[in-house]
């Protein structure tokens, strides 16, 4: 049963090789609770006990968001059983999921943005590609994984704005801002003497070293040139690329951008998705105002 289930995700649905493995993880548990539960086939789970599987995982301590994992694995489950005409119907029909906790981005202050930024030091390739990269991220709200799919065909520095292919392959021009046009140019001529080109689809950031050099640049590389300038500026080791995204739209919030304009922006599907940042710039403008009205400060002990 589960084992099917597994082949189907990994032939028909083609989830990632680590995917696969954390639901073989998950569903070897509901395995573990069934032989437990004396469940003989998969008839046998009722909703009441698909629940008593759930709340025995949330009472082990595990963190919500595998609870929440563990959950769509076992739905899942379930549901392809149902189209697969081994059960009558899903014993999840009359069970929630959990509830996602919906965290406040982080967003950097605008100092330690400007600090951030100024970090590459030098005149060599990689410090003009890493400044390019960084104005990027800032300047056009981009993620990470949309940043390394850019080609140079992609990015149209006369208009200030750069074609971007973001979640669910849905497309949008973004603007870029002048210091990311003015950094990707600097950088360009750099990027000319180690690369040849072959046409449109040339990648915007190469890879500096090792058997990759001059070809595409990883997530994974992105982020550790993150890590390292973080690091050298002093921001907190927790720091993620995607800070400059959060501080990309907070900033706009901050300066009196629309929310829609902020959304388009971001390339979210929803409004809700972009909302969370109203929260953030709310929190921001309570904490100046009580550092910096005389009737909100806290007052001092004699």
């Amino acid at each position: 049963m589960v084992d099917r289930f597994l082949d189907h995700l990994r032939l028909e649905r083609r989830l990632s090789a680590n995917t696969l493995r954390n639901y073989a993880v998950d569903l070897a548990e509901l395995t573990r609770f069934a032989a437990d539960d004396a469940v003989d086939a998969p008839a046998d789970f009722t909703h009441v006990k698909v629940r008593r599987f759930l709340a025995a995982q949330r009472t082990r301590g595990l963190e919500p968001a595998t609870v929440r994992r563990r959950t769509s694995a076992v739905r899942g489950l379930f549901r392809y059983l149902v189209d697969t005409g081994a059960l009558d119907a899903s014993p999840f029909t009359a069970v929630r999921s959990p509830r996602r906790e919906r965290r406040l981005p982080r967003a950097l202050e605008r100092d330690q943005v400007d600090a951030l930024l100024a970090t590459p030091a030098g005149d060599g390739f990689v410090a003009h590609r890493d400044r390019a990269i960084l104005e990027l991220l800032y300047g056009g709200g981009l993620r990470v994984g949309e940043a390394v799919q850019l080609d140079t065909a992609d990015v149209d520095l006369d208009h200030g704005v750069a074609r971007v292919l973001g979640k669910g392959n849905k497309e949008r021009i973004a603007p870029i801002g002048r210091f990311a046009v003015a950094a990707i140019r600097d950088y360009l001529p750099h990027r000319r003497r180690r690369v040849r080109p072959t046409g449109d689809r040339d990648p915007l950031f190469v890879s500096d070293r090792g058997p990759r050099a001059g070809t595409r640049l990883t997530e994974r590389g992105i982020r550790r040139l993150f890590a390292h300038h973080a690091t050298a500026c002093g921001l907190p080791p927790t720091t993620s690329p995607h800070a400059l995204r959060h501080s990309f739209a907070t900033h706009l919030l901050d300066n009196g951008a629309d929310l829609r304009l902020v959304q388009e922006l971001l390339g979210h599907a929803s409004l809700s998705t972009t909302q969370v940042y109203t929260h953030v710039a709310a929190r921001r403008m309570r904490e100046v105002y009580e550092k910096a009205h005389p009737r909100a400060r806290t007052a001092k002990t004699p």
